[in-house]
């Protein structure tokens, strides 16, 4: 996921060995969010 996230700008925070799934996302600002759930939708989909 992180690497999907990178390819469309944008960071997300660590992941873990023992969660392969998981990553830890810290959000900032409105501008952030937007960008994130924006990338969130393209990955899923």
């Amino acid at each position: 996921m992180k690497t999907a996230f990178a390819a469309r700008k944008v960071e997300i925070g660590r992941n873990w060995d023992i969660w392969p799934t998981m990553s830890r996302v810290s959000v900032g600002s409105m501008k952030e969010m937007e960008g994130f759930c924006a990338a969130l939708d393209q990955i899923l989909t």
